[in-house]
């Protein structure tokens, strides 16, 4: 028999504890321990040789001992170990004596051998693993009961509709009706083949433009992105240009002011000062006229009437008439009194021809050239330039009031001709300011 490792409870089975030298049994499903206890009396000899159902029918004579508790029963003539069924044998000769097999047989290690061989041929035949106990082959036969179940209700329904289909009546039809459809059939066929091929060549043809597209489209993101690549270079560079461009706009804005400024100053401002020193006026320093009080020497009269003639002749350079410079050497002579006259005449016609271009121009008479004091002939405002038969006085204030309207003369060439120079101041005189 196969009993499990612990020991009976009080008062029931066989008392005393199994061989611990016995092979171990476990059931396959919970891997509770069984243990073979003893084996029927017929397999004592070791020499039977049994057919695979007769193997397999040992296996139903093996009473099995699980978790304590004995699960064998007799009921019925029939024993019921390990949840299998068991048949008992009642001939007794099954046993040898009618006595359990025991450690000292010898014949049982061999019988044991050949309880899990046929364990084993169980397993495969099952497809159960072996051996099971008691409760596992309960559940085990609950579940293959229902899968019994659902297996007849299959059946069943397979077998109505079999019988459903039994008793459908076919309509069989003839050999010529069978070879019209047939055609019809091979001829829709054929058709559908032709659509498939046709199908095929416009999908060949559709596979063949996508991959031009495709190349195409490989083409175009590649002169995108050389576009873009290019395309910020050259913002990058317009940038840049831009940024240069803004660079010289500043230096032209401040060149132009500098130029406008440049424009509004003339060398000829500068060089040639014309001022006052009480009653006597001055052309760069140098007195112009004398007083019986103030002894001006006659080398610097000379060399004020040579500063205003230069003045005079530099500013007809850019004008008409070129003007002739006259000696200076004598004093007392006419010749001398002649060039005051001919300096005077030559400024009016300066002052003259500077009128006449701002009429041109459209100058506004308020804009336009006036000399503060008027020149008639040898005269500046009623005051010869003549020193014959004339006071040192009135001498002297008629060359005032002329150098006075040489330095407007001055004035309108400054803002009329383009005659700038670099210059660091920008002098400017008043004639109101002269006495």
């Amino acid at each position: 028999m196969v009993r499990a490792e612990m020991k009976h409870p009080a008062g029931g089975g066989n008392g005393g504890s199994a061989d611990p030298s016995l092979p171990r049994f476990k059931c396959q499903e919970c891997h509770r321990a069984l243990v073979a206890d003893g084996l029927p009396a017929y397999a004592a000899s070791g020499t039977l040789v049994f057919s695979l159902d007769d193997r397999i029918k040992q296996l139903r004579y093996a009473c099995i001992f699980c978790s304590g508790q004995y699960y064998g029963c007799k009921q019925n003539g029939k024993f019921f170990c390990g949840g299998i069924q068991a048949e008992k044998i009642a001939s007794s000769s099954s046993y040898e004596g009618g006595r359990p097999y025991s450690e000292n047989n010898p014949g049982f290690y061999s019988n044991v051998t050949i309880l899990k061989r046929a364990f084993e041929i169980a397993t495969s035949q099952t497809q159960v693993e072996q051996p099971l106990c008691l409760e596992c082959i309960r559940v085990l036969s609950d579940k293959m009961d229902k899968e019994i179940e659902h297996v007849t209700a299959d059946i069943n329904v397979y077998e109505a509709f079999l019988q459903r289909l039994e008793q459908e009546s076919y309509n069989i039809i003839s050999e010529t009706d069978f070879q019209e459809e047939k055609q019809k059939i091979e001829e829709e066929e054929e058709k559908l083949k032709a659509a498939v091929e046709e199908a095929e060549k416009k999908y060949a043809e559709v596979t063949s433009e996508t991959k031009g597209l495709e190349t195409e489209y490989k083409e175009f993101e590649q002169l995108k992105e050389r576009y873009w690549q290019e395309f910020n270079t050259f913002q990058f560079q317009l940038t840049s240009h831009q940024e240069e461009r803004d660079a010289v706009c500043a230096k032209i804005e401040v060149s132009q002011v500098n130029s406008d400024l440049l424009k509004r100053i003339n060398v000829l401002d500068d060089v040639f000062h014309i001022s006052h020193d009480g009653e006597i006026g001055t052309i760069n320093n140098f007195h112009l006229g004398r007083l019986p009080n103030v002894k001006v020497k006659w080398d610097e009269i000379n060399a004020a009437w040579g500063q205003a003639a230069l003045l005079l002749h530099t500013m007809a350079q850019y004008f008409t008439p070129k003007f002739q410079f006259g000696s200076a050497s004598s004093f007392m002579t006419s010749q001398f009194n002649n060039a005051m006259i001919t300096f005077l005449t030559c400024l009016q016609d300066f002052a003259d021809f500077a009128m006449s271009l701002d009429k041109e121009n459209n100058v506004p008479p308020d804009k336009s050239l006036k000399l503060p004091y008027m020149i008639d002939g040898d005269k500046v405002r009623g005051h010869t330039v003549v020193l014959s038969w004339n006071t040192e006085e009135n001498w002297t204030r008629a060359l005032k009031y002329m150098l006075c309207d040489l330095k407007w003369v001055l004035h309108w060439f400054v803002n009329n001709a383009s005659f700038a120079l670099p210059s660091a101041s920008l002098h400017t005189h008043s004639p109101n300011n002269e006495g």
